[in-house]
């Protein structure tokens, strides 16, 4: 019962990162690029959100080696069918309009379908992914990213600890 329980939190965890976490992420890049049309929106949308969540995918599972950030894709594809399947039989509308942002020029109803499905769904297939990439390409040490960023930042071992001096190796004590 405590494994699936701790399966279901690492699930969710990684979903909430891939959705909210490829957000932040997102919105502090999209700034520098000034887009004016709606076709330019849209892309550059699709094309944040999935390099974010891909990287973010990435670096999540080179860390902490969660094998269910490589399944989170099942969730974002359920999701768009959730929305997909009753447009798809629906009269008035468009599936393809509705969920790919294209809409968004006719009705708010479109972009609302875009921001609450579509988007949240390629980030959470591009962050599963990154980690597939990563499983892949069997990067799965951490020490490397943590060197990098936290190198200068390490406490280096004092020759004079207290441990070291009364420890004893296979020929006696440690003499400094």
């Amino acid at each position: 019962m405590l494994k699936w329980l701790s399966v279901a939190g690492t699930l969710l965890m990684n979903t909430l990162l891939a959705v909210f976490g490829t957000a932040i992420v997102e919105s502090t890049i999209s700034s520098v690029f000034r887009v004016h049309t709606l076709s330019a929106i849209l892309g550059k949308e699709y094309l944040l959100s999935a390099m974010c969540a891909c990287s973010l995918g990435y670096l999540v599972y080179r860390r902490w080696q969660a094998v269910s950030a490589k399944w989170i894709w099942v969730i974002g594809v359920s999701w768009l069918a959730f929305r997909a399947i009753p447009l798809m039989f629906a009269e008035h509308t468009s599936a393809w309009s509705a969920l790919s942002g294209s809409g968004c020029a006719d009705t708010a109803d479109g972009c609302m379908n875009w921001f609450v499905f579509t988007i949240p769904s390629l980030r959470l297939t591009a962050y599963s992914a990154g980690a597939a990439l990563c499983s892949r390409l069997g990067h799965n040490d951490p020490h490397t990213i943590e060197d990098a960023w936290l190198g200068g930042f390490r406490r280096l071992p004092s020759p004079l600890s207290d441990n070291e001096t009364s420890r004893k190796d296979d020929t006696g004590p440690i003499n400094l």
